[in-house]
């Protein structure tokens, strides 16, 4: 596997009650992840930066609403740039892939409810929001298939379970 130095990532915590992993945790996920993307998509060549966002409940809650149609919060929101159709164009040194929002209650409350240790289903949903940015997804059963082994190959390489058993 080989990792894609290029990788910027921003961290916004706007949550100060709940548990949140350390910045320095999620990067190193999000790094790893970024590994098997390259393996799967080869885009060691480029650079590229997200944003990723920790928020409350009440404002997961809006989002979700405004961008689905659901007015519930949920576990993560990904807003992909559409970084594909610049990748071509000379002269962008670094692509933004986009945007990823977790909701720090709900995240915590569905690992109590899965009974699972708070970094492990940190990790997975940073994960799973992550390749989301690039494309990947789990509406179509062969797409979810290829997306869960992905999530379960990450997890594992960082020495986690697998997120689906």
């Amino acid at each position: 596997m080989k990792e894609n130095p290029n990788l910027k990532i921003d961290i916004i915590n706007e949550i100060s009650e709940e548990f949140v992993p350390s910045k320095k945790n999620i990067k190193v996920w999000l790094r790893r992840s970024m590994e098997f993307i390259n393996d799967d998509i080869d885009i060691r060549r480029k650079s590229f930066e997200v944003s990723y966002k920790i928020i409350s409940s009440d404002c997961m809650r809006d989002l979700n609403n405004k961008f689905r149609k659901k007015n519930t919060a949920t576990n993560v929101l990904s807003f992909p740039s559409g970084y594909e159709e610049m990748m071509h164009l000379e002269g962008i040194k670094r692509h933004h892939l986009g945007d990823v929002i977790v909701c720090a209650e709900f995240v915590g409350s569905e690992a109590e409810s899965l009974n699972r240790e708070q970094m492990f289903h940190w990790c997975h949903i940073c994960v799973h929001g992550f390749l989301h940015l690039f494309g990947y997804d789990h509406i179509i059963e062969k797409h979810a298939a290829k997306m869960q082994l992905m999530e379960t190959q990450i997890c594992k390489s960082l020495d986690f379970a697998d997120p689906y058993k």
